[in-house]
């Protein structure tokens, strides 16, 4: 066991001294010319500087050694010369002095002489005890004082006047973390309610509603049972697209126009068949190589098509035959793609097709004189705490993509709770936050589009007290979220929450974090695509105290909780809750795409 001055010596020099306890990699990186962040000798000049501070390291670490050893050695001289000093008698002083040899105690003597020296001892702990009051005091004063300096939010100041000028401006972004009147939002993703039947599907966007969701994130994607809407390159099923115009017209009247949607119109995952994601058209003549479908030219056309399909050429079953494009009363925002570039990181080619769809949506197909907002979709796939997949330069840099969408998936840690990551991401005033809150015209929106339950060896009984964590941590920071996901499925140790069945409490916690997101107050004005609720704003400057962490009892849950296949129908789930019908392909619009208007234009033409 190390010797307590050893362990003082270590967590005072070593403990705070690796290079990426106090400069990551991309803080690193953050420090020269955007031109030059991307060239691979700041990686190797970053792992040099962290070979010699851990050799410096080692060094302290040696000299820790010798020096406990030292101390061992003064230890035993001192105690040597205490002895000496203690034997070392002049003739005649010790009767001077009365420090020579004691008579013996008699009863009555011993009980004064103990009860001095226990008030003796007494005195000795009030002193101690306040001696540990003014450390402690001392303590607490420095880790405040250096929690700034933790979090990197101070330059280093030339003057004190510099230094005080920092402190103004972050008392000034706290102070706009606290009171800015914009509200935040929570929603829920439920990538497949279009193909439920109407009595399911309504019943289950009650259930959204009144968890105080204001966003529903929609698919427009193949699954086991249903074809995408595109069933070939260029041929559209209008029956799929008449659903899809049911679902949006049943959102805007179970929520009374207090709900609105986000719709990805294509998943990345479709180009390879994976994540569950049938193989779709453009999958089958990419033929695997799917990265071609960014950056060739042929394919970039072929899916301006498919949207200009979507949003321009369909007219709406619902909305007196209007466009999708013009639907901002339903439709919040679209993304580019689901999770485009989907786990590629960096992205090797074709990234320009990023900004390309971008503007296609905005300027070609018009979102921006409906106010609807173009998304980013989650680029690359799953967002790290410490890298930028989700918002490279090529997002940022894009005047066309109005809200930066981030995809994460964050577990609890040792030590941290599930929510720790996503309050560590969107720390007011950080790279990310401070360059989406920039220059004028060069601001972007950002919203978590999918975050979901980690499970974890703690067991299911922790999946509400995640769900609570998560939730509040980007409540706390302002940013709106979408959880994803919602289904009718048995959630097992799954992400997913099935709004219609209480027996699981999931849905119990989501609607807690919902109602609570309702009333929190953002940094970032979405007026233009959402407006504010009639809940007056919450001051939430911290996260609450989590109702959902379990005790010691067990959860047992009853029969009905496997389902089985009985009759085509899983058991457990209610009667009408089923999937709809596939397709209805006699009512199939089809597209006939000339190959010299796609490679010009990207245009389709409507057979007659």
């Amino acid at each position: 066991m190390p010797s307590q001055e050893a362990k003082l010596l270590s967590d005072f020099l070593l403990a705070p001294a690796p290079l990426r306890d106090f400069m990551t990699l991309r803080q690193f990186t953050d420090i020269f010319p955007r031109s030059h962040r991307e060239n691979p000798a700041v990686q190797v000049l970053y792992r040099e500087l962290h070979r010699l501070r851990e050799a410096e390291i080692e060094v302290v670490r040696n000299d820790i050694t010798k020096e406990v050893k030292r101390s061992k050695q003064l230890r035993r001289a001192y105690a040597r010369e205490r002895r000496l000093a203690d034997d070392a008698h002049i003739a005649g002083t010790d009767s001077l002095s009365d420090h020579g040899r004691k008579t013996p105690h008699t009863l009555q003597t011993v009980h004064s002489s103990i009860e001095d020296a226990c008030q003796s001892l007494e005195a000795q702990i009030a002193e101690m005890e306040e001696e540990n009051r003014r450390a402690l005091a001392e303590v607490q004063e420095a880790v405040g004082a250096l929690s700034d300096l933790r979090h990197g939010r101070f330059a280093q100041p030339a003057s004190g006047e510099d230094l005080g000028k920092e402190v103004l401006a972050t008392l000034r972004r706290l102070g706009a973390l606290i009171t800015a009147d914009n509200h935040s939002f929570g929603g829920v993703s439920f990538p497949l309610l279009q193909y439920y039947t109407p009595k399911s599907r309504d019943e289950i966007i009650r259930a959204i509603v009144e968890s105080k969701a204001r966003v529903i994130r929609l698919h427009i994607q193949p699954d086991s049972h249903h074809n995408d809407p595109e069933v070939l390159i260029g041929e559209f099923d209008k029956s799929l697209l008449d659903q899809f115009d049911d679902t949006l017209a049943a959102i805007h009247r179970i929520s009374e126009g207090q709900v609105k949607v986000v719709i990805a119109p294509h998943d990345a995952h479709a180009l390879r068949g994976t994540n569950d994601i049938p193989c779709d058209a453009y999958c089958k003549k990419l033929g695997g190589a799917f990265l071609d479908f960014y950056s060739l030219e042929e394919y970039r056309q072929l899916y301006k098509t498919r949207l200009d399909v979507f949003f321009k050429h369909y007219p709406s079953k619902n909305f007196d035959g209007r466009s999708w494009n013009e639907l901002s009363e339903v439709i919040m925002g679209v993304d580019i793609q689901n999770q485009p570039f989907s786990g590629i990181w960096p992205i090797p080619a074709g990234e320009s097709w990023l900004c390309d769809i971008a503007n296609h949506l905005k300027f070609s197909i018009g979102l921006d004189k409906s106010n609807i907002a173009v998304i980013s979709g989650g680029v690359s796939g799953l967002q790290s705490l410490d890298g930028i997949q989700n918002f490279p330069d090529s997002v940022f840099d894009c005047s066309a993509i109005d809200v930066i969408g981030i995809h994460g998936r964050f577990g609890a840690g040792e030590g941290t709770t599930s929510g720790t990551p996503w309050a560590e991401m969107f720390v007011p005033g950080n790279t990310l936050t401070a360059r989406a809150q920039g220059k004028e015209g060069k601001r972007k929106l950002l919203l978590v589009e999918e975050w979901v339950y980690v499970h974890t060896d703690a067991g299911l009984e922790h999946k509400r007290a995640a769900l609570f964590d998560q939730g509040n941590a980007l409540n706390l920071r302002g940013i709106p979220w979408v959880y994803s996901h919602l289904s009718s499925k048995n959630e097992s140790t799954l992400s997913m929450i099935n709004p219609l069945r209480p027996e699981h409490d999931s849905m119990t916690a989501l609607t807690d974090v919902l109602t609570r997101a309702s009333v929190s107050r953002s940094n970032f004005n979405w007026s233009s695509y959402l407006p504010a609720p009639s809940a007056s704003l919450s001051n939430f400057t911290e996260i609450p105290l989590n109702p959902y962490i379990p005790g010691k009892k067990k959860l047992i849950f009853g029969p009905g909780i496997r389902g089985r296949w009985k009759n085509n129908r899983v058991d457990g789930i209610p009667e009408g809750h089923e999937r709809g019908p596939a397709k209805v392909r006699s009512e199939a619009l089809r597209i006939m795409i000339p190959t010299e208007g796609v490679m010009e234009t990207g245009q389709a033409k409507v057979a007659s």
